[in-house]
């Protein structure tokens, strides 16, 4: 919904516009090019984009979270996108503790419930249909793309 609706809403209305009123090879292309540029729109909509540094992120058809303030989130996002870029799946507890906390000493009961809170912000955030949860991991799932940081 929202800007992307609207977006796209528009990028169709110009697509039909220029089919009726164009024809020749030069306006087919043009009318080629319109639809893959609505192609794209609608794909980076369904996409997870996140910044590199972790920063900032957008999820599917949602607004920009800035996570400039929440260096633990913004580490924990990292941590999970650089599980699913690695390995193509999921991080386990251990892994996204020691990369969102490195070095730190905890007990296992208080690593736990730290990593459960920073899991549970990122989803309170609007990350909710993007991160799985198992017994022993985290992941994301969905289109993912990390773009450089700004």
């Amino acid at each position: 919904g929202g800007a992307y609706a609207e977006a796209l809403s528009a990028a169709d209305a110009s697509l039909a516009r220029a089919a009726a009123a164009r024809s020749g090879e030069q306006g087919r292309l043009a009318v080629g090019r319109l639809a893959r540029m609505a192609e794209l729109t609608r794909t980076l909509d369904e996409t997870l984009l996140v910044a590199a540094d972790g920063r900032w992120c957008r999820p599917p058809r949602g607004p920009e979270l800035n996570l400039r303030r929440s260096p633990v989130l913004a580490a924990a996002l990292r941590a999970l996108v650089g599980a699913r870029q690695d390995a193509g799946g999921g991080a386990s507890r251990v892994a996204l503790q020691a990369a969102i906390w490195p070095g730190e000493r905890m007990s296992a009961a208080s690593a736990r419930n730290r990593l459960d809170v920073a899991v549970s912000k990122l989803r309170q955030k609007g990350l909710e249909l993007c991160i799985t949860t198992d017994v022993a991991a985290y992941g994301l799932t969905g289109p993912l793309l990390s773009v450089p940081s700004r």
